[in-house]
């Protein structure tokens, strides 16, 4: 039983979306604010929008 379960889970992975971290890069780029004043947050929103493959990113549901 937990091999497929860790089967299933490591097909479920998959690569990040480069574009969306671009973008994400460059929606950072022309906010008013200063360039990484945000800190650890811009690069959690630039991983975020590569890992979902859009920017902005969806909105995170509640945890689990």
């Amino acid at each position: 039983m937990t091999d497929r379960l860790f089967d299933r889970t490591v097909t479920a992975v998959v690569p990040v979306e480069p574009d969306a971290a671009a973008a994400a890069d460059a929606r950072q780029a022309v906010l008013t604010k200063p360039p990484g004043s945000l800190g650890a947050l811009e690069d959690l929103g630039r991983r975020l929008s590569a890992i979902a493959g859009s920017c902005p990113p969806p909105v995170p549901g509640a945890p689990a």
